[in-house]
């Protein structure tokens, strides 16, 4: 650039064109539009699915929040996190929805899936690892749970004696372990 710059000044003024240069290309977006981002959020954990027509629709309007679909995931999704289910993105809900999360979907895949229907859930230490002292196991489970609680509606509360919705138990033995995960099967 130096290089043009200095043929341009040595040349007769007569014979001068202007210096064009050209403006930077627009640079696209870092990422997804804010709008793109709630459709994602409400479609991948809560199931919203636009009509083709209403994409088109709401990708050229940006403001999908008056169809009733997008309202009423709108709703479970500010139910799920005890906010006030009106259906609208108010500051408060777009605060949650921007909050660090896990993958999974709020949302039951099928009929058969398990889930509380309660927010406080209890959690009782059975036994305790060999490997750690009581105290790190308390400390380690608490911190677990802690960041459970921190991303979803859910508090943990311990009991000392009884069933809990949360038993935890130490054993050992690759075949006790084994042999509870076959139990389980999704088949």
């Amino acid at each position: 650039m130096t290089f043009l710059t200095l043929m341009k000044l040595h040349q007769s003024p007569a014979g001068a064109s202007p210096l064009r240069i050209p403006a930077a290309p627009p640079q696209p977006p870092a990422g997804p539009s804010e709008a793109d981002q709630k459709f994602e959020y409400l479609h991948h954990f809560y199931g919203y699915q636009p009509k083709p027509d209403r994409r088109k629709r709401a990708a050229a309007s940006r403001d999908d929040s008056n169809q009733t679909g997008f309202c009423d995931k709108v709703k479970k999704m500010q139910r799920f996190f005890g906010l006030s289910p009106d259906g609208k993105l108010s500051e408060e809900t777009l605060t949650v929805m921007k909050k660090p999360r896990c993958g999974l979907s709020d949302v039951e895949p099928h009929e058969g899936a398990v889930r509380w229907r309660k927010r406080t859930i209890s959690y009782r230490i059975e036994n305790y690892t060999p490997d750690m002292s009581a105290a790190e196991v308390d400390e380690s489970i608490e911190k677990a749970l802690q960041v459970w609680a921190k991303v979803t509606p859910l508090r943990f509360t311990r009991i000392y004696s009884g069933i809990a919705d949360i038993m935890i138990s130490f054993s050992h033995g690759g075949d006790i372990i084994k042999s509870m995960f076959e139990q389980t099967s999704l088949d």
